[in-house]
């Protein structure tokens, strides 16, 4: 939807943001993603897809990549999330490079709607029904 008509979901996406709902863009970096989004399109979260987090605690080459990522986001002032945190050293550089959010196997597994309700109020989050 994006692709096809930008000034069209740039004004849907700013009407949702009216309503309070946050704007992330998926897997960035892959596909269809462009920077310019960040620029034209209302964002708030920018979640950086795995292929970015992989190799990031044993490839020099792929930390600085990301770290320029997140820098990027952060001088957009767009919350940065990566995506497919699967062992701790991966978790360690991206707090050494300021990663705002993280998702992955290592902080939790997927759960089904119906869990999610009971997951949040386990981890002490009162969501409003």
């Amino acid at each position: 939807m994006v692709v096809s008509d930008l000034a069209s979901a740039r004004a849907h996406l700013t009407d949702l943001r009216r309503l309070g709902v946050k704007i992330a863009i998926d897997d960035f970096g892959t596909g269809f993603t462009s920077l310019s989004y960040l620029q034209r399109l209302p964002i708030d979260i920018v979640k950086f897809d795995r292929a970015f987090t992989a190799d990031i605690a044993n490839d020099p080459q792929a930390r600085r990549l990301l770290d320029g990522l997140l820098r990027l986001a952060d001088g957009l002032e767009v919350t940065s999330l990566a995506e497919g945190v699967e062992t701790s050293e991966q978790l360690d550089v991206l707090r050494d490079l300021r990663c705002t959010l993280a998702q992955g196997y290592l902080l939790g597994e997927p759960l089904v709607p119906e869990d999610v309700l009971d997951h949040t109020e386990t981890a002490g989050v009162r969501p409003s029904r």
